[in-house]
């Protein structure tokens, strides 16, 4: 997967992304996903995912994306991975974007996660972005790339990722 290829290649920070962030950041990504569809109970959801979830409302509101793909599982079988994208959609002025929710502070594997999961999509997502959602319902964007040329080292640095880890697995 996307997440065990970063791991295992070392360019997640483990000081950072603990399990405890992580298990935030996947009940993050859930109820958000429900809330997309429309199918999120409010009343039954857990005050501490409450902030992060208002907080992409508010971007959501601010920016008009549309969202079209949610948590949607890609795949490359040339090179053979998989991973789950949480959202990709439009944004008024843009053809594609594809977009991560996250929890933490911006590290800069984020671009690379992204780049992982764009490859697998056809057409490729025109802007390439992390929503950083803060415990105090705000929100910061930051874009990775707005273009196909733009973010070529990110994509560079996650082809030589798969490599290093398909040489170090014999596959």
């Amino acid at each position: 997967s996307v997440s065990e290829i970063l791991h295992g290649v070392g360019l997640v920070n483990a000081d950072w992304y603990t399990s405890g962030a992580a298990l935030r950041g996947s009940y993050v990504a859930e109820a958000i996903a429900l809330d997309l569809a429309g199918k999120l109970d409010d009343d039954t959801l857990d005050p501490l995912l409450r902030p992060y979830v208002e907080a992409q409302r508010l971007f959501r509101a601010d920016t008009r994306f549309t969202p079209l793909l949610i948590e949607h599982r890609v795949h490359n079988a040339d090179v053979g991975y998989c991973g789950t994208l949480d959202v990709a959609g439009k944004f008024p002025d843009d053809d594609w974007a594809l977009l991560d929710w996250k929890t933490g502070d911006f590290e800069r594997w984020h671009a690379v996660q992204l780049q992982a999961y764009a490859v697998c999509l056809k057409p490729r997502p025109w802007r390439l972005a992390g929503v950083y959602l803060r415990d105090d319902g705000s929100y910061k964007m930051r874009t990775f790339s707005r273009g196909p040329l733009d973010g070529k080292g990110d994509e560079d640095c996650w082809r030589a990722c798969v490599a290093i880890h398909n040489w170090r697995t014999n596959k």
